[in-house]
């Protein structure tokens, strides 16, 4: 995963180019990532503890980072219908968004036109 954002700066997204993956191994790496970000924020009263924030900023990073989304690229429209279908079967805390490389490539061309 790469941490992406926005242009507001007050949107987190991991981005996960996954093309070279099966579905089961990147809905696996989703779900670790899902811990991760859990365990990070579950960890943010101590790290106020320990100084790294104020008390006023706890509840705002903590606001933040329960807003992270991610966005996946797959190689087919098959396998995102496939990934999109998982997902919705056993969703995840945070919004997530499948592309594939097909979607990714249109935008691209509409970009350089």
């Amino acid at each position: 995963f790469n941490l992406l954002n926005d242009f507001s700066g007050l949107k987190y997204i991991y981005f996960g180019s996954f093309t070279n993956l099966r579905l089961e191994v990147i809905l696996l790496r989703m779900k670790l990532m899902e811990k991760a970000v859990n365990q990070r924020i579950k960890s943010l009263p101590d790290r106020e503890k320990l100084g790294f924030f104020s008390s006023k900023q706890l509840k705002p990073l903590t606001e933040l980072l329960q807003k992270i989304e991610f966005w996946i690229v797959v190689n087919t429209e098959d396998d995102k219908h496939k990934l999109t279908e998982q997902l919705g079967k056993s969703p995840l805390q945070f919004k997530s968004i499948v592309f594939s490389l097909t979607e990714v490539k249109a935008e691209v061309e509409k970009i350089s036109t």
